[in-house]
């Protein structure tokens, strides 16, 4: 097996008593797919907003090939920003 792109491991994000993401891990090996599906409020933007360095974790680590994770200068524990966007059925014109 190739060595991980992506490893994330026991990743727990709080907003003051909420606990959004707890003990998320994901490891993305070459030449795999992945998909994050679940339920509203089960963590998924919360764990693509950890992995691209727009939150900080407040637990847990993330490794790119095997290094960890770079942290991004405006990852900032308790802010709220997600990468996701929703979708909104638009018509547009022909």
């Amino acid at each position: 097996m190739s060595s991980p792109l992506v490893h994330a491991e026991g990743i727990v994000k709080r907003y003051g008593p909420t606990v959004a993401l707890a003990d998320g891990r994901l490891t993305v090996v070459p030449g795999e797919s992945h998909a994050l599906v679940g339920r509203n409020g089960a963590g998924k933007s919360t764990l693509v907003s950890v992995l691209t360095g727009l939150q900080a974790p407040d637990e847990g680590t993330v490794h790119f090939g095997g290094r960890p994770a770079p942290r991004s200068p405006t990852a900032t524990p308790g802010a709220v920003r997600s990468p996701a966007s929703t979708r909104s059925p638009r018509s547009f014109p022909s």
